[in-house]
């Protein structure tokens, strides 16, 4: 694995990392159109969802987007689930543009919702009602959770 250097302290999951000077990709873009193809395709996939989560900030509660994300952990659409948190609490709310506290008192509002949460393990009741409350116009969703 020469060039890759493995990462251990910095991210919250594994990954690696392969260091790649800028002139190698740089003269393959001058030199081939379809690396440049391929590397503006994988900027465009990028943004896309950071775009996405941009709006979400924009024009949802703390409350709804943590429904979403919780939704989107359960590998079931309707009926009762239990997932684990995939990350610490501090680093959810900050992938969810909150902070920490933000994020219990989102906790506390989906448990109107019959969301409970031990740990690092949430219990959702039925996914089917958290998805439309998720995606709900961001004044209902205070109504129907506290």
């Amino acid at each position: 694995m020469d060039g890759w250097i493995k990462i251990t302290r910095l991210a919250e999951t594994d990954c690696s990392v392969m260091l790649i000077r800028a002139e190698v990709p740089r003269a393959l873009m001058y030199d081939r159109s379809d690396v440049l193809d391929s590397v503006m395709a994988l900027v465009d996939g990028n943004m896309r969802p950071m775009v996405v989560q941009i709006e979400q900030l924009k024009t949802r509660s703390a409350a709804q987007r943590l429904a979403q994300f919780v939704v989107e952990l359960c590998p079931v659409d309707r009926g009762p689930c239990r997932v684990r948190l995939p990350f610490e609490k501090a680093v959810i709310a900050g992938q969810l543009g909150m902070k920490p506290e933000s994020l219990s008192r989102a906790f506390v509002r989906l448990a109107l919702l019959g969301l409970r949460v031990d740990g690092s393990m949430t219990t959702v009741p039925d996914v089917d009602p958290m998805r439309p409350y998720a995606q709900s116009d961001r004044a209902d969703a205070w109504t129907k959770a506290g």
